[in-house]
């Protein structure tokens, strides 16, 4: 039962994920400059089988302006939510680093409210997808179980839970 909760939680906080996400393609557009472009490695040790691995980042940092104001702010996000992409990919966290290369001009996405908050992808966060999804299979597996547990005919069981007082 606790499973079906656990899914439930993760569907849930995958669905407000992508309306955030999507919401985001309100924000205000301005332009800006690549001011940092990395590409961070690191040694992930796996005690349990002897060994590890690298994971990979792309670490881009960016500045842009608001017209209205004439502020500079710095980021480093390039979706509006959702934190490091680190993975084994190296490949592709090269071709992010190689598409946004020092000094490169790019569109950002800006909160109108809060200058601070800014990415440079709006509504195409694919990773907030699988969270949703991973909620919704553990709830169908967790759901599965207990029905085959509860046997064939479930509401025979939930009435032998019923107790009556003689």
């Amino acid at each position: 039962m606790i499973f079906i909760y656990i899914g439930l939680a993760l569907f849930i906080l995958g669905f407000l994920l992508i309306l955030i996400d999507n919401n985001a393609k309100n924000w205000e557009e301005t332009y800006g400059y690549i001011i940092k472009s990395e590409l961070n490695q690191s040694y992930e040790h796996n005690i349990e089988e002897g060994g590890g691995y690298y994971t990979y980042e792309a670490n881009i940092v960016y500045e842009y302006f608001i017209p209205k104001t004439n502020h500079k702010y710095e980021s480093s996000k390039i979706f509006p939510v959702g934190g490091s992409l680190r993975s084994t990919n190296k490949q592709e966290h090269l071709s992010i680093k190689n598409k946004l290369t020092l000094g490169k001009k790019v569109i950002v996405y800006y909160n109108p409210y809060n200058h601070k908050k800014a990415c440079l992808v709006v509504g195409k966060n694919f990773h907030l997808k699988i969270l949703l999804f991973l909620g919704l299979t553990i709830m169908g597996i967790a759901a599965g179980i207990q029905i085959k547990e509860t046997g064939q005919n479930p509401e025979k069981t939930f009435i032998d839970k019923i107790e009556v007082i003689k």
